[in-house]
């Protein structure tokens, strides 16, 4: 059965799977465990099942987060978020779980639903680093600004190509990991900035690597494997933490790049639109 608790009592339900399963679990580990400017917009979800959980979610406001789903959990869970009104139009999560729920939730909800996107969950095993070609990994600040929310930029329009407003995404996203000190630039042995990346959330052992992004003029010279492995490093130094990131299924040279510097796939994560029909 479901079973909804608050937050800190959803964490504790699935502490034993989470720390085991620590870099699948990630992105629920942080929902559940980082301060929530309004807790009132999330509703936490486990399902139990002989006193253990297997099953997780986590509703932010129209969107769904999901763990483990296994079979027997799909129709309840769709009853109680479609009851009294379906409450969601977007779901992520693990591809299997998301594979499951999805053909029951269109059955109780005429909706249609949009794969916008499939990706591979990677996590480092051992580091492999590639000549750094004389360039040099910099902690972006605010003199570098400019060039970063320029390549912020670069980044949302290849991989989110319908944000509505992708310049002042980018800015938010530049202003926000600046701030955090988790923004990254790599800097060419010619003075050229040429790709970017970020750390994006952390957990016990664990850091995300993510928004990884060189512009096309500066691609197929090793820049993005540099930046990706020179961070990699600088996080598993500095943090003693393990690295982790995803890589679009569809993308080879990127899933290429990172099984290069030494990463593994150990899941497959998908998200989904639910948008009921006009």
């Amino acid at each position: 059965m479901w079973k909804q608790t608050k937050q800190a009592d959803f964490f504790t339900l699935n502490e034993t799977v989470f720390r085991e399963r620590e870099t699948e679990f990630i992105s629920l580990v942080t929902l559940s465990t980082n301060h929530l400017s309004d807790p009132s917009a999330f509703a936490f979800y486990t399902f139990i099942e002989n006193g253990v959980s297997i099953g997780q979610a986590i509703r932010s406001r129209s969107r769904l987060e999901v763990g483990c789903l296994p079979q027997q959990s799909i129709a309840s869970l769709v009853d109680l978020l479609a009851t009294p009104r379906p409450s969601i139009s977007e779901i992520r999560g693990f591809a299997d779980s998301v594979d499951r729920f999805v053909p029951t939730w269109t059955q109780k909800v005429a909706c249609q639903t949009e794969l916008f996107l499939h990706t591979s969950l990677y996590t480092l095993h051992r580091l492999t680093l590639p000549p750094t070609q004389g360039g040099t990994l910099i902690c972006a600040t605010d003199t570098h600004r400019s060039i970063a929310s320029k390549l912020m930029r670069g980044f949302i329009d290849d991989c989110f190509p319908e944000q509505a407003n992708p310049t002042l995404l980018a800015e938010k996203h530049t202003k926000k990991l600046m701030a955090q000190k988790n923004l990254f630039l790599w800097k060419n042995r010619e003075g050229e900035w040429v790709s970017l990346a970020a750390q994006v959330r952390t957990s016990w052992h664990t850091a995300s690597i993510s928004m990884v992004y060189t512009p096309p003029e500066h691609r197929g010279r090793g820049y993005g494997r540099c930046v990706t492995g020179m961070l990699s490093q600088k996080i598993m130094r500095e943090q003693n933490r393990t690295c982790n990131l995803f890589a679009d299924v569809k993308n080879p040279t990127s899933n290429y790049i990172y099984r290069s510097l030494g990463y593994e796939k150990i899941n497959e994560e998908k998200s989904m639109f639910l948008r009921p029909y006009e």
